[in-house]
């Protein structure tokens, strides 16, 4: 066999091999129709017609028993598409809507609920959120305490001795002890997680005991400022003597009633 035969067989071959079966495209008809089946619109796709001819057998025979005869289990079986009327598609898409409102109920609770006690907390939280502090509360309490201190510089800029005269005497470290108690008293009130009304009678309870105090101790201090402002012993002036010599208490009675009627 020369080479122009051999091309000629090879030729034949694949051409016989185009038109053979193993060539044609596979389609699986009952397995495509069903697939379409599962959407809506075509649930009768390849549905063979039911029409007869005038001597009584079907006029699509191909169709016919494919679906009559072959698949007739199919063909008569429930209707399984999830997207009909009343489908799973449908029961869940029910069932998702109602879900959807459920969790809006709950979501619409859940910030009522949220709002409710974010509410509460900036009611109660201290510190920074802690109005009446910050409104009234807090310029009164360092008003007072401020009046406190500037007795304190001026008696200590007059006279450093007397203040630490001051300082160390009993009656003083009791004031200034007190004074102690009562700013830890302020700050736990002002950092205490309470309801604002309880803090807003605290508040007033401190103040009720600190005024009064206050007052006391400028009182006290300025006693003190008062001493630090006399002269110091030697350099009070020695007035002469009168000359008089009051030997008896009939001598300084006569003395006073003489100066009396003379004034």
């Amino acid at each position: 066999m020369n080479i122009k035969e051999l091309l000629s067989c090879i030729f034949c071959t694949c051409l016989l091999a185009s038109y053979s079966l193993a060539q044609t495209v596979v389609q699986d008809k009952a397995n495509n129709g069903q697939l379409k089946r599962m959407v809506y619109s075509q649930w009768n796709d390849w549905q063979p017609t039911p029409d007869l001819h005038w001597y009584g057998l079907p006029k699509n025979m191909a169709g016919w028993t494919y679906w009559r005869v072959l698949h007739h289990n199919y063909w008569s079986g429930t209707d399984r598409r999830p997207y009909k009327t009343g489908g799973v598609f449908q029961q869940n898409y029910i069932s998702e809507l109602a879900q959807q409102s459920v969790d809006k109920k709950l979501n619409d609770t859940v910030n009522a609920m949220m709002q409710i006690y974010l509410s509460t907390d900036m009611n109660m939280t201290g510190g920074a959120l802690d109005l009446p502090y910050e409104a009234y509360f807090g310029n009164k309490f360092a008003g007072i305490f401020k009046e406190i201190d500037h007795y304190k510089d001026a008696l200590s800029k007059l006279s450093l001795s007397m203040y630490n005269q001051m300082l160390g005497s009993p009656a003083g470290k009791n004031y200034f002890q007190t004074l102690d108690i009562l700013k830890e008293r302020i700050n736990t009130v002002h950092n205490l997680y309470v309801d604002k009304g309880d803090r807003m009678i605290d508040y007033f309870k401190i103040l009720d005991d600190l005024q009064p105090l206050c007052e006391k101790v400028k009182a006290f201090i300025s006693a003190y400022i008062h001493v630090a402002q006399l002269p110091a012993p030697e350099k009070v002036e020695h007035y002469p003597a009168s000359g008089l010599d009051f030997k008896s208490d009939e001598a300084i009675m006569r003395a006073l009633l003489k100066n009396w009627q003379s004034n």
